[in-house]
């Protein structure tokens, strides 16, 4: 096990090397009318007549700072830390909305996530440095904490589970300024019903399916929840998490991918500190070790997204004592094993020193590792089809027919239409005079997800993908693919990294990315005429 010291310097190191652009992304200057705000493309660059609220959870980051004398943290103890802290959290609650709930995208949004993505963060942020914020601003950012749980209380997320357990760990976390009952039982109520919803492999759902990096950020809520309700109920459901999640950490250091549902390769890394167990050690390590090294780490993050995530590294220094022993192997460093995830719709596979994950209800996706030399050697995301209209065969769908016999593996399904939407100022405009006064918001919002997210349109091209595992022991992996379509289809792209979903927290860039092939173009397809198939072979040499 790596000493504590180690892992303090990694994450805080990481977190302190990024403070600068955190707070170059602040309006620092105590005159401006948008003081506080982290929003650069809105106060500096007017480029939006609407701030990102959530990206006001970097306060927390500065608080901790401003609170914690550690190694090179040269923000401790410093007046002008504490008064962007002040100022930050002054600006969440002046953009907040009547109803008490903040708007992310577009103008009265009234965004759930976005609600207590913010409050959460500011909640902690306030709780300690208190006692350094003036009666009269103390009023106001209470005030905004009250009217935001009264609207995460009002409204819930029952398909995206990550979701949900930030807004109960908000409304927990901040309940301990306001100090109202009715919010301690509405946090343990969402509590509840997140337990339910766990599948019985150890995921929560995310638009119908299971997601690496969202799974780590509600491992994340659910252990920081537990460290300050004690709430024993949430122990077993992490527990089943951490161990399905291990699975799918890979060789090279990363984590997650396209046979997930929302296609995030993010490792959250403060909740396994906090549960500190042999497996979440082993994990922590991990992260640890990946860190710079290729996989999605701070540094690899927009403006958007680094100041939501830099306090979980500050955390994870503040939170893991590195007690447990770490001679516990995740399983990519065990022996030969099969495990095929049903439920999920994903097949791992370990033998000898490869690495293979399979994502079945995504259409064959398929990532290979070495394990000796921690790299990846085969990365498929499925075909993209050119006819009338543009498919793709690797979508979330757990209707497709998939056999899982020994070491043969059939999938079968028609692809999806795949329109990739382009922003326009017409798009804009009519949206905004649709939401002119906000009655439209939640119709509106629901109409936007369905159409970047959840929508499935099939087309009338059938496909089969066949996996060959027998020779594996000799290095050979067979893919059989079969494509059957009614009318001509102009051309057959095979794509490495490939996804459609509409999904924030995705397509980060990672080195792993530059050590598969790319796109593979079939342009003279043999039985191009009606109702005839094209097959392919392929055997990876691994």
């Amino acid at each position: 096990m790596k000493n504590e010291k180690s892992l303090s310097g990694t994450f805080l190191g990481m977190a302190l090397s990024e403070t600068a652009r955190i707070l170059s992304l602040q309006d620092r200057n105590p005159i401006s009318p948008t003081y506080g705000s982290f929003d650069r493309e809105y106060w500096f660059y007017k480029k939006t007549d609407t701030p990102y609220a959530s990206v006001q959870g970097a306060v927390f980051s500065l608080a901790l700072l401003y609170k914690n004398k550690l190694p090179g943290n040269v923000y401790y103890g410093n007046r002008k830390v504490l008064d962007w802290v002040i100022a930050g959290l002054r600006f969440w609650a002046k953009i907040q909305n009547k109803n008490g709930s903040f708007d992310e995208y577009y103008p009265h949004e009234k965004s759930y996530i976005g609600t207590a993505l913010g409050l959460y963060p500011c909640a902690e942020a306030f709780l300690l440095v208190k006692n350094k914020i003036s009666e009269a601003d103390k009023k106001i950012i209470i005030d905004a904490f009250d009217k935001a749980c009264n609207f995460l209380s009002k409204n819930k997320e029952p398909f995206v589970i990550n979701q949900e357990t930030m807004a109960a760990l908000a409304i927990y976390t901040a309940n301990h300024a306001i100090r109202k009952s009715r919010y301690a039982n509405i946090a343990k109520n969402k509590i509840s019903f997140i337990i339910k919803q766990q599948d019985k492999e150890g995921w929560f759902p995310e638009y119908g399916g299971c997601d690496v990096g969202y799974l780590s950020y509600t491992i994340d809520f659910l252990a920081s929840y537990y460290n300050k309700s004690r709430d024993k109920r949430v122990l077993g459901p992490l527990h089943k998490a951490i161990e399905f999640i291990s699975y799918f950490l890979h060789p090279d250091g990363t984590a997650g991918g396209e046979y997930t549902a929302r296609n995030t390769e993010y490792l959250v890394p403060h909740g396994f500190a906090l549960v500190n167990d042999k497996l979440s050690s082993r994990i922590v390590e991990f992260a640890e070790d990946s860190l710079g090294k290729g996989s999605v780490s701070l540094m690899c993050l927009d403006n958007r997204y680094l100041p939501l995530y830099a306090h979980q590294y500050i955390q994870t220094s503040l939170d893991y004592n590195g007690s447990k022993s770490s001679k516990i192997k995740l399983p990519y460093e065990r022996k030969n094993f099969d495990k095929f995830f049903e439920n999920a719709g994903i097949l791992v596979k370990k033998i000898k020193d490869f690495y293979i994950i399979i994502g079945t209800s995504k259409g064959g996706v398929i990532r290979v590792y070495d394990c000796k030399n921690g790299k990846i050697i085969y990365s498929d995301c499925g075909y993209i089809a050119f006819a009338d209209k543009i498919g793709s065969s690797a979508y979330l769908d757990h209707n497709r027919h998939v056999s899982v016999k020994g070491d043969k593996v059939i999938i079968k399904g028609k692809f999806y239409k795949q329109k990739q939407l382009v922003s326009t100022k017409y798009k804009h405009m009519a949206l905004r005079v649709a939401l002119t006064g906000g009655v439209l918001s939640k119709p509106l919002r629901e109409a936007i997800k369905r159409s970047l997210i959840t929508k499935k349109s099939l087309m009338p091209i059938n496909f089969s993908r066949t996996f060959n595992l027998s020779n594996l022991k000799d290095g050979k992996i067979a893919i059989e693919d079969e494509i059957l379509h009614k009318n001509k289809i102009k051309k057959l792209m095979l794509i490495d990294k490939f996804s459609f979903r509409y999904i924030p927290s995705s397509r980060f860039f990672q080195t792993q990315e530059l050590n598969t092939f790319g796109t593979k173009i079939f342009n003279r397809l043999k039985g191009e005429v009606q109702g005839s198939s094209w097959t392919r072979m392929l055997v990876i040499m691994i």
